[in-house]
């Protein structure tokens, strides 16, 4: 997949479901990333981020940590940037490892496995017509449908919609640590639950790639133990959900030097995370996603470009000059302990 090259975006993503994924708590610092567009099929360029865990989907969602991955003014998350801590870096890459990261890098953009006949937004159906019938199990945000045959689960949730591709084949677990940083520099984000580690590369603006490994901080084991495309926007549950979704309120948009846009959050849902800002724009230009830890250490350490940050609560989307004029808007993406997410979207914004 492309890197990032110019835009810097920042971001330490909510948590990826059922394989173990809550988030509590950040340190260290989040990889930027920007696309080209907000389709995440087509984008321009990109940053990664990492993983989910075992090889078959747990149901506890609810006590894991979040360290934010490091960051680079090139979106690549890998120039002089600091290791999260709780994670020494493995020994061990092969050129294999490393282009196999890559490929399922790729394929996530389109919401897809490597190699998988269907992927994220698809039925079960679909699935089930290729495969047959799997073995279900109740984890997370939904029900995981599992092929042990291919080392595939698929998590599927409202209207039999997949929400997660999930894969721990041989191939897969021939991956180590270093391979995956290697190809996309740190992690974005660092999990910890269950008592494995997840990485986790946002994929575009819609997708987030989560590479698990046994062991929690401190013992993160050196080989993946499985890597999930997992897809936000399909564990919405607006039948269920008793909650509003959150808005955004603009409080400053100067013009002249100030390229930057200030808001508030309101009807921020309670025993939701924030996990992802993202600047959508209506036509071409750069679209912008950022963690809520990266938003953090960006606020902290100045980072320049397109970003976002959070400084005590008051967020800013600083935008460099070349998109001023244009127009988007900014969604925010919350997920739940068990990893259901809310989503709320600003009206269209024209950034002065």
């Amino acid at each position: 997949m492309n890197k990032t090259t110019g835009a810097v975006i920042i971001m330490t993503m909510g948590s990826v479901l059922a394989a173990g994924c809550g988030l509590s708590g950040a340190a260290g610092h989040p990889s930027n990333q920007a696309t080209g567009t907000h389709s995440a099929a087509t984008p321009t360029s990109t940053t990664t981020v990492p993983a989910t865990t075992g090889s078959s989907p747990s149901s506890s969602s609810t006590s894991s940590q979040s360290v934010s991955p490091a960051t680079s003014a090139s979106g690549s998350g890998s120039s002089g940037a600091a290791r999260p801590s709780g994670s020494s870096e493995a020994s061990g890459i092969s050129r294999a490892g490393v282009q196999r990261v890559k490929a399922w890098m790729q394929s996530g953009l389109h919401g897809e496995g490597l190699n998988m006949p269907i992927g994220d937004g698809k039925t079960i159906d679909a699935v089930q017509k290729e495969w047959g019938k799997g073995q279900n199990s109740a984890a997370g945000a939904g029900i995981y449908v599992t092929y042990p045959s291919h080392g595939v689960a698929f998590g599927v949730g409202t209207g039999d919609q997949i929400f997660d591709v999930r894969s721990n084949a041989l191939s897969i677990r021939a991956i180590t640590r270093s391979d995956v940083t290697t190809a996309l520099g740190p992690p974005a984000a660092v999990r910890y639950a269950d008592n494995t580690t997840i990485y986790m590369y946002p994929d575009g603006p819609d997708y987030q790639v989560l590479w698990t490994f046994a062991g929690g901080p401190g013992q993160t084991g050196t080989t993946v133990d499985h890597v999930s495309v997992f897809w936000p926007q399909g564990t919405v549950n607006l039948m269920g959900q008793t909650v509003p979704n959150p808005s955004v309120v603009v409080t400053k948009n100067p013009g002249g030097s100030g390229s930057y846009l200030q808001f508030s959050i309101t009807n921020a849902p309670s025993g939701y995370r924030l996990d992802e800002l993202e600047w959508l724009p209506s036509g071409q230009g750069a679209t912008v996603v950022n963690t809520e830890s990266q938003a953090l250490y960006n606020a902290e350490h100045g980072v320049s470009g397109n970003v976002f940050m959070n400084t005590y609560g008051a967020y800013r989307f600083q935008f460099t000059a070349s998109q001023k004029g244009t127009s988007g808007r900014i969604r925010l993406i919350y997920e739940s302990p068990r990893g259901n997410a809310i989503i709320g979207t600003s009206s269209t914004i024209t950034l002065h």
